[in-house]
């Protein structure tokens, strides 16, 4: 058992700056009294560099990063970037390894890999995921890269939560939740994410078009998304049906002046420092 209640892990240096998530998420864990660790750049190649920190107390949170991995690692006529400017001195790829696919840093889809490669390790652990990818990738979605529809970013990378947007309350209130001992399914948070199924008792969800219908008629996805974000706007929750269950976003998080006031200013100030590895780029 790891000492730490909840582990962080991201795809690129940690760093303690209010552009990136992850300082501000891990202060706002630690004034709630959680202790927070954090796996940066791990081997995602091999399950057992997600081990080395232990197995944590409560969940393990996947950061994707501020930016869509997929845009990160191709370019718009979809040929591979070779650097990567998040990454120490650009550098796209772990260091003694040939510049292909399976070397990059930051894997194709980073929420889908790093979750499934928990997973084959730590069987039972809560894996939240949150950033672009958990948001942006939670309903059924057009992949440029690829040229298809895709399915639930919550299908592929079997995780059980996914955060909406700004994380900072959802995830405290996490946290909370499972330091309880309640299970992870009985979590209906605003602001997140699972899958369940049945279609949710409660009132106040919209039903989006079936990802097998958007899959078979592409046409189907302007709806989708017109009807997705008029739901959102009127703070309901959204349902999506995949084969036979179903992806649940709870209704959207508020964020009020004074959640805002607390996250940065309590919080923060954040020392605008990076890791360490970051020193080497400017010597």
């Amino acid at each position: 058992m790891s000492s730490y209640d909840v582990i962080l892990v991201l795809p690129y240096p940690f760093s303690d700056h209010p552009s990136f998530p992850e300082g501000i998420l891990k202060k706002a864990l630690e004034i709630e009294g959680f202790r927070v660790g954090s796996i940066e750049t791990p081997f995602w190649q091999k399950s057992q560099s997600f081990t080395i920190l232990g197995r944590p107390r409560l969940f393990f949170g996947i950061i994707s990063g501020p930016v869509d991995s997929i845009v990160l690692n191709h370019t718009s006529s979809r040929k591979r970037r070779k650097d990567d400017l998040y990454q120490v001195s650009g550098q796209a790829y772990f260091e003694g390894t040939p510049p292909s696919i399976s070397h990059k840093i930051r894997p194709d889809r980073t929420a889908v890999v790093f979750a499934n490669r928990i997973r084959e390790v730590f069987k039972d652990v809560p894996i939240i995921i949150g950033g672009l990818e958990a948001s942006l990738r939670l309903f059924s979605h057009y992949d440029f890269q690829q040229d298809k529809i895709r399915r639930s970013v919550l299908v592929d990378s079997k995780a059980d939560v996914a955060v909406i947007g700004m994380g900072e309350k959802q995830l405290v209130s996490i946290a909370h939740f499972l330091k309880k001992g309640n299970p992870v399914q009985k979590l209906t948070i605003p602001g997140t994410a699972m899958m369940y199924s049945q279609f949710p008792a409660e009132k106040g969800f919209v039903e989006l078009p079936s990802f097998e219908s958007v899959q078979s008629d592409r046409s189907a996805l302007i709806g989708m998304q017109l009807t997705l974000e008029r739901a959102i706007s009127e703070g309901n929750g959204v349902v999506q049906r995949h084969g036979d269950r179903y992806v649940v976003a709870h209704r959207p998080e508020e964020y009020h002046p004074s959640d805002i006031d607390r996250i940065y200013g309590q919080v923060t100030p954040v020392t605008t420092l990076d890791t360490p590895a970051f020193h080497l780029r400017f010597r």
